[in-house]
């Protein structure tokens, strides 16, 4: 399985990741990228699976957009991501 894998459909973001450890370092880590956790609910959809809602279309694509970069960043190789900083 793929460590993230993002949907969003307006104003839901939908996040499958491998673990439930992983998901919460999403969370945790968007609040620098200009995100609060009240621009969202979180809700358990699945065994590995999330998802957001949030109260614009607007902020759930820039959110999908900030995952789907994490998501590029994770499934490089270690030596390149290093690089890249």
């Amino acid at each position: 399985m793929i460590p993230i894998d993002v949907e969003r459909h307006e104003n839901h973001v939908t996040v499958t990741t491998d673990t439930k450890k992983r998901m919460y370092a999403i969370v945790h880590l968007s609040v620098p990228a200009g995100f609060d956790p009240s621009d969202f609910t979180l809700s358990r959809i699945g065994t590995h699976r999330w998802k957001l809602s949030f109260d614009n279309v607007a902020t759930a694509h820039r959110f999908k957009r900030l995952l789907d970069e994490a998501g590029q960043l994770i499934a490089q190789p270690a030596s390149k991501a290093a690089s890249e900083q």
